[in-house]
């Protein structure tokens, strides 16, 4: 794409060069054929200029003066092309306008960045075809890959344009994407499409993306969105909050049990940004473990100023003992910040964080640099870093998709470092955050939290499940079974992003339970065996009763970390609207009713597992 791009700029510069140096050449005769008949150099500018305009005096056809017909002739020609563009253009424009009235498209793109056209991308995958994207730069990389897609419609225009909207009949699309590549313009852009569709029964899918974390808190819960939320599936994607939860579930933190291997491990996050942010977020949420370990964290940056901010907004991470409105409680992290200037990582610099962070070695390091050159690059010298200092240390490299747009591309592009790098993995930002299943960007992420969801329904439909019936699982499942549209239904249509926010981290951290008792639980491949085992299932009904007093409290921490490390506050009031809990408090602490609500959904954990869609997507194994 980047050459066919460079391809178009050099052809229009050289015909532009072309098209110049004729001008001067004709514009040269006319003035030589004025000074030929007698005038002065102003009267032949004046002259020649109004050739161009089609106004050329009598006397340019009488006698001989060659010079003057032919550029009586050939300059009107000029205006009159550009003219002709212009009008070409416009028409251009109606006629593809025309086009989307005449056959509104299934799936609109307001906005053509690089989550567009990745999302595009697994349309064009499925064989979905109809689809348009608006964008004002037409010629850019990602709506050029749209527009390469077959039956894709590029139209060039301003997307926060009324009477645009209007035209592109909205109403008969499937899913709308408002992707414009910044929040606020997405929310102007969004509140003119709910506008539009104010006056329709049943509005189409509406997803806006929306980075900026602080945004994302106030604006779920304004009215305008709320209200359309009642009456369509309108869905929040934050790319950063996806990709953060992605890489904590493919490649987790640890790959093994802490009753096999209980020793504190050290994490490394390099660069600075939304994505960096939400995976050391993600990371201090999900850090609730049967063996309770201290989790470090050494973040490697090049702005101290932007790392302080992050803890004014976060001051439970920087919390150096458990404060009284903090309920006794904080996240069990460490963080240390390593500025590292404009030179990126270096021994001396490795060297001293680990001896900062109680002399760990470096276990596992996530490289999170928005541009895919220096990702690279600081991949390489953090794996001669650590070689060096004899560190075996497990790389994950998020490439941006800035400059490459697979990863077969980035390998070709390190294949001369040998096996060098053999102990990199590398996650693709675009191509590896969705699938082509999805009917929604996060759909399939979304399973194990709309699950949580559910089975909450499920347990607290009267009379309440309780933790220790002799039949829970067999009553779960007929529950779950009966609640399972409703929840869906709400889930899309009624329950507020907070809501869903916290489903999904409990939903993310059954991947780390199930770790923790001994299994490992993945994406589902073309080469697997269908299903998941009944034996599998019962060996971990088995680990589950052995190990459930250590689940209760680690399911206490994770639910600690998770609202400490968003915002939430300790109060004996219990004022949600204000994000103050009074359960806050250590597990010892509890109520048992408390308690026995954790029991329940830690039990019914395998009747999850054996749910079709989990079947269908995943696949759970004894390690």
């Amino acid at each position: 794409m980047g050459q066919a791009e460079h391809k178009l700029t050099v052809n229009t510069l050289r015909l532009t060069l072309y098209a110049s140096a004729a001008f001067a050449v004709l514009f040269g005769i006319g003035m030589y054929g004025f000074a030929a008949h007698g005038n002065n150099l102003l009267q032949g500018v004046y002259g020649t200029l109004k050739l161009l305009l089609v106004d050329a005096p009598d006397f340019v056809f009488e006698g001989n003066n060659w010079a003057l017909m032919v550029a009586a002739f050939t300059l009107p020609l000029f205006p009159a092309a550009a003219l002709l563009s212009l009008l070409g253009a416009a028409a251009g424009v109606q006629w593809q306008l025309l086009r989307v009235v005449v056959r509104p498209r299934r799936h609109v793109f307001l906005g053509a960045g690089k989550m567009a056209a990745s999302v595009a991308k697994n349309l064009a995958t499925k064989g979905q075809h109809s689809i348009l994207a608006v964008e004002q730069n037409i010629e850019g990389q990602y709506a050029q890959t749209i527009a390469g897609y077959a039956g894709a419609l590029v139209l060039q225009h301003d997307v926060n344009n009324s009477l645009l909207l209007r035209k592109l009949r909205l109403q008969h699309a499937e899913t709308i994407y408002v992707f414009t590549g910044d929040d606020q313009r997405n929310l102007a852009v969004a509140r003119k499409v709910i506008e539009q569709l104010s006056h329709f029964k049943k509005p189409p899918r509406l997803v806006i993306n929306i980075e900026a974390h602080e945004v994302l808190n106030v604006v779920t819960e304004e009215a305008l969105f709320r209200n359309y939320q009642r009456r369509a599936e309108l869905l929040w994607f934050s790319a950063p909050q996806q990709k953060a939860r992605e890489l904590s579930k493919r490649y987790p933190m640890r790959l093994a049990s802490t009753l096999q291997q209980p020793e504190p491990i050290h994490v490394a996050v390099l660069g600075q940004g939304a994505d960096s942010e939400a995976l050391v977020l993600q990371l201090a949420k999900q850090n609730a473990l049967l063996t309770a370990q201290r989790l470090y964290v050494t973040w490697f940056g090049r702005s101290e100023h932007h790392y302080n901010q992050f803890l004014l907004n976060h001051p439970v991470l920087g919390a150096t003992q458990a404060k009284p409105e903090f309920g006794g409680v904080t996240p069990n992290v460490q963080l240390h910040f390593v500025n590292t200037g404009s030179n990126g990582v270096s021994v001396e610099i490795v060297r001293s964080a680990i001896h900062q962070q109680q002399g760990l070695p470096l276990h596992v390091a996530y490289m999170m640099e928005p541009d895919d050159y220096c990702g690279i690059t600081e991949t390489v010298r953090l794996c001669q870093v650590t070689k060096a200092l004899n560190v075996s240390t497990r790389m994950v490299t998020c490439i941006a998709g800035s400059v490459f747009e697979s990863l077969t591309k980035v390998q070709n592009s390190v294949a001369h470092y040998g096996p060098a790098l053999t102990q990199v993995c590398w996650f693709h930002a675009l191509n590896d955050l969705f699938d082509s299943s999805e009917k929604y960007p996060g759909e399939l992420s979304d399973i194990f939290g709309l699950l949580v969801h559910s089975a909450y329904k499920a347990i607290f439909t009267k009379p309440p499940l309780q933790a220790r019936h002799e039949h829970l699982q067999p009553e779960f499942e007929q529950r779950l079974h009966q609640v399972e549209q409703a929840a869906r239904d709400e889930w899309l249509m009624h329950l507020p992003e907070a809501f869903r926010a916290s489903s999904r981290q409990s939903g993310d951290h059954i991947f780390i339970k199930l770790r923790e008792l001994g299994f490992h639980l993945r994406r589902r491949v073309p080469d697997d065996a269908p299903g998941i085992a009944e034996s599998v299932l019962a060996n971990l009904n088995k680990a589950i009763e052995h190990h459930i007093d250590a689940l209760l409290r680690l399911e206490h921490t994770r639910f600690a970390n998770e609202r400490l490390v968003d915002g939430w506050l300790f109060h004996a009031s219990n004022d949600k609207s204000l994000k103050l809990n009074n359960t806050l408090i250590p597990f010892d602490a509890l109520a048992p009713e408390e308690v026995l609500k954790d029991e329940v959904i830690i039990r019914v954990m395998p009747v999850l597992l054996r749910h079709p869609y989990v079947q269908q997507y995943f696949v759970l194994s004894e390690i």
